[in-house]
């Protein structure tokens, strides 16, 4: 009887567990690279929109109410330094082994190849897609495995959500 009621225990401890981390398939890749465009004077500037196709899957049977979050990080030329230049986000409600695509697109980050005066001197550099449940991250997805490490805790993501870019 002690078996059996043990055995019962440790099924009623992992489903309340398992509930507590809903399991999410997250997949996000470019989906369109950096355009080159010329301005009204005939100079070529390097007009950078970034488009990412995000896959998000409820793996369960039960509903799951999430969030999804999106970064484009810039890396400026002269110091190295990561900002996010763009983001934006988007709630949904999956049921039960239930998908959606997302095609995220950035906004313009244009950058001046014969003066950094002009625009910046930054260029798109990767981005970054989460899944929040609540405040918490349940799923991260980056370009880069520093980034997505760095993102994979609250913090680090609020820290590179709120970037700035730097003074040129």
């Amino acid at each position: 009887m002690k078996r059996v009621s043990v055995a019962l225990l440790i099924i009623v401890a992992c489903a309340g567990l398992s509930r507590a981390n809903p399991a999410i398939f997250l997949q996000a890749s470019i989906a369109k690279k950096a355009e080159k465009a010329k301005d009204r004077f005939g100079d070529t500037d390097r007009i950078q929109h970034q488009t990412i196709d995000i896959v998000v899957r409820n793996l369960r049977t039960q509903p799951e109410e999430v969030t999804v979050k999106w970064l484009f990080v810039a890396k400026s030329e002269q110091n190295r330094k990561l900002w996010t230049y763009s983001q934006g986000d988007e709630a949904i409600t999956l049921n039960g082994g239930q998908g959606t695509n997302i095609t995220a697109t950035s906004e313009k980050l244009v950058a001046k190849s014969y003066d950094i005066y002009f625009g910046t001197n930054s260029k798109p550099n990767a981005y970054v897609v989460v899944v929040l449940q609540g405040e918490d991250i349940i799923k991260c997805v980056a370009s880069s495995q520093p980034l997505q490490v760095k993102c994979s805790t609250k913090e680090g993501f609020e820290e590179m959500q709120n970037s700035k870019p730097p003074e040129e």
